[in-house]
């Protein structure tokens, strides 16, 4: 099978693991023992818990790998379909879908959820909030984010999840996902757990998150930094995030409405309760609170930044780096480039308006904008490299449009469009004038 973006994903390598493993368990009658054991719940309807209620525990009998099969017979396994996701904002809020063509497994590029599909179906998702009217079983806690996942033609059978734990030795059995429906939750032992992801069956859909019985202290995590927006004479400041691998990228840009993010590689370690403290290369005009901080891994809805950065406006460029307190040692350690003052210092509406050009005539500038490698000189210091070299690769200027829309402005706000909105102004003036009449 020919995969859309493999090529960039880095759970490739895994994910053929865990189709192997699933390919062959189809294979198997694989006998499923429900368990009933007393569980406190609330329904949707209540705020407080009632007791009597039960939760069921799917328990799948455990695959020896390699007895019917060899490994030779069964290392064909069909990497899943990527697929860039349609994604719609309501009010803040991000909502994802995918329209899957045939049965087999599907990957969403921005979100890492797989969904493997009976036919042809349209899967729906977007991310909820754990704090809600239902009870979080005794002894289990929230391991990522929670799923709202729908699916009109019911075609979906399975989905894995992302999680973020490093695991540091035989035992994977602390990851379950739970199943919020309108009797209460139920706990849904996972079909297989690998070193990125925990797949589970389902017969019918509402939400979903990854629950753990236990909280390993390493994980995979990110740091993420936005630029608050600022007027003159103010100092700038950057907010860092010291956040699970497993939280999108769209979830924290919800609360960061107005500020910019600065693309750049976030992958680190981090660990649970630990103090971390933020420094950088300025020798003067900058100021950081707090000193250190611990980190939780879980969060929920409310994203508040870890670390503050002050910063003064004609600051472009520094090093940055996370220290872990304890060990002494560095986790995390960039070049951070931030946009010129000058070319963010507009007004709010202005800016506003020029994304909402770029949104509006996606499908007009995708066919008829020609000169893009001006626009991504242009664009370069709000371009993280490796996406501006991807783009420059493509082979014609309609592919390339096509990816500075989904590598890009999907993920870089209205800062990046509306700068692109300028730069267009530029190049294009003529078809900027055809299609909104603005000189």
């Amino acid at each position: 099978m020919s995969v859309d973006g493999t090529e960039d994903d880095p759970y490739k390598a895994v994910i053929c693991m865990a189709n192997w493993v699933i390919k062959y368990k189809e294979l198997q009658d694989t006998a499923t023992d429900e368990i009933r054991i007393p569980l406190k719940v609330v329904s949707e309807h209540h705020t407080s818990p009632e007791k009597g209620k039960e939760m069921t525990l799917r328990s799948s009998q455990p695959v020896d790998r390699f007895t019917a099969k060899s490994a030779a017979e069964m290392s064909g396994c069909e990497f899943p379909t990527v697929i860039t996701p349609t994604l719609k904002q309501n009010n803040g809020h991000a909502i994802y879908s995918v329209l899957c063509s045939q049965a087999g497994w599907f990957q969403c590029r921005e979100t890492h959820l797989m969904f493997r599909m009976k036919d042809m179906g349209e899967v729906v998702y977007s991310t909820a909030s754990w704090a809600g009217t239902f009870h979080i079983p005794t002894g289990w806690t929230p391991a990522g984010p929670l799923w709202d996942i729908k699916c009109p033609q019911e075609t979906l059978s399975q989905i894995t999840f992302p999680h973020c734990e490093i695991f540091t030795g035989e035992r994977r059995d602390f990851l379950s996902v739970a199943h919020v429906t309108v009797d209460g939750v139920e706990i849904l032992s996972p079909l297989e757990v690998n070193d990125t992801h925990v797949t589970i069956s389902i017969t019918d859909l509402s939400l979903f998150g990854l629950i753990t019985s236990w909280l390993s202290h390493t994980i995979r995590g990110q740091i993420l930094l936005f630029l608050r927006p600022i007027f003159e004479d103010q100092e700038r400041i950057l907010n860092v995030f010291l956040l699970p691998s497993n939280v999108l990228l769209t979830q924290v840009q919800g609360y960061q409405k107005d500020s910019i993010h600065i693309p750049t590689s976030s992958v680190c370690t981090l660990t649970h309760e630990r103090e971390y403290s933020v420094y950088c290369d300025l020798e003067e005009k900058h100021y950081i609170q707090p000193k250190k901080e611990k980190f939780y891994r879980f969060i929920d809805v409310n994203f508040y930044p870890t670390f503050e950065v002050f910063l003064y406006t004609d600051v472009k460029d520094m090093n940055m780096k996370v220290m872990d307190q304890e060990q002494g040692t560095e986790v995390w350690k960039r070049k951070v480039k931030l946009p010129a003052f000058e070319k963010i210092l507009s007004h709010p509406l202005e800016a506003e308006q020029a994304a909402n050009f770029v949104y509006k005539h996606r499908a007009t500038l995708i066919e008829r904008v020609t000169l893009m490698d001006p626009i991504l000189d242009k664009l370069s210091t709000l371009v993280h490299p490796e996406a501006c070299a991807k783009v420059r690769a493509a082979a014609t200027s309609q592919e390339k449009m096509r990816l500075l829309y989904d590598i890009t402005f999907r993920s870089g706000g209205t800062e990046v469009k509306s700068r692109f909105f300028e730069i267009l102004k530029d190049i294009h003036p003529h078809l900027v004038q055809e299609l909104n009449s603005i000189y």
